[in-house]
């Protein structure tokens, strides 16, 4: 106590004694009891309690008398000088937080990383209209433009170069045979880096539901690079979808056999399931799905 004194001899008169702002000039941590009234600074090597009108703190432990009692005036505690002026003089200085430096804008981890083209193919179209879903409402040529349309804006947010064979409900021969044809055209004329088919499927069984990715049956020289993107929709498929998964097929489909660049034709899932119909009305379940095969199109540009 009586080091205490005789610090408080040599300091000047005139200390900074409201609360608030002490604790923001200073380093202390400050804890208020609401109940019993009583206010607690911590801080390196210090600690201070005391109470509005008492005439007494203590510091780090030892008892001090104040030349007059701890007030509270228009909502704020102020301490009397001699207590503020050993705060003052005995707690670490609030370090001033560093200036934050703008931050350069990171590269968007889904921009893809090289110049890249695809061909989307929505399936059907015009008077093609594919399958119908289960207790109507739509019809598989719709869902197809509509997540190819979806597909196409976020890869070209990602820098892709898009060709789609449609853009609206058309078709391109009344033979269905020449109209699939024309898309491999379209394809082939584009020179792109994948083929993308998509569409839907049915059969008369309600009950059967999923997803099937199909690379060609017949010998394709790509180097299995068809292979590759199926695995990736496959992938994400499985993991971002609430229904089956039936797997990487084979087949003949003249749009995956016969276009010249890797090709893979989706069947996002049986609208023939009550509970697959219902999901692909939402438009919502349908970006969803653009959104992951936009994920497989860039995980397969990333090579």
């Amino acid at each position: 106590m009586i080091a205490l004194l005789s610090l408080l001899a040599c300091l000047v008169a005139g200390p900074e004694s409201d609360l608030d702002r002490i604790t923001q000039r200073f380093d202390l941590i400050r804890v208020s009891e609401p109940a019993t009234g009583r206010e607690t600074l911590r801080g390196p090597g210090l600690t201070v309690t005391f109470a509005p009108g008492l005439r007494i703190a203590l510091v780090n432990g030892e008892v001090m008398t104040l030349e007059a009692p701890v007030e509270i005036s228009g909502g704020k505690i102020r301490l009397p000088d001699t207590l503020a002026t050993l705060i003052e003089r005995l707690a670490p200085a609030r370090k001033a937080k560093p200036e934050l430096k703008p931050a350069k804008p990171a590269p968007r981890a889904d921009q893809l990383d090289r110049p890249f083209k695809i061909v989307i193919d929505a399936g059907h179209g015009g008077i093609h209209t594919g399958c119908h879903a289960r207790g109507g409402g739509y019809t598989e040529k719709e869902v197809t433009l509509d997540v190819s349309q979806r597909l196409k804006e976020l890869l070209e947010s990602m820098g892709a170069d898009v060709v789609m064979t449609r853009t609206s409900d058309t078709h391109f021969s009344e033979d269905i045979d020449t109209d699939l044809m024309h898309r491999v055209h379209v394809s082939d004329r584009a020179h792109p880096d994948l083929f993308l088919s998509i569409h839907c499927n049915w059969v008369a069984n309600p009950d059967v539901r999923g997803f099937e990715v199909y690379v060609s049956s017949y010998p394709k020289a790509d180097g299995g690079e068809s292979r590759r993107m199926a695995a990736n929709v496959r992938s994400l498929f499985r993991s971002g979808l609430d229904t089956e998964d039936r797997g990487i097929k084979e087949a003949g489909f003249k749009v995956v056999r016969h276009t010249d660049a890797p090709a893979v034709l989706v069947e996002l899932d049986f609208i023939s399931n009550p509970v697959s119909s219902r999901q692909f009305a939402d438009p919502d379940h349908r970006q969803h799905v653009a959104a992951l095969l936009a994920e497989a199109v860039r995980r397969f540009a990333s090579r």
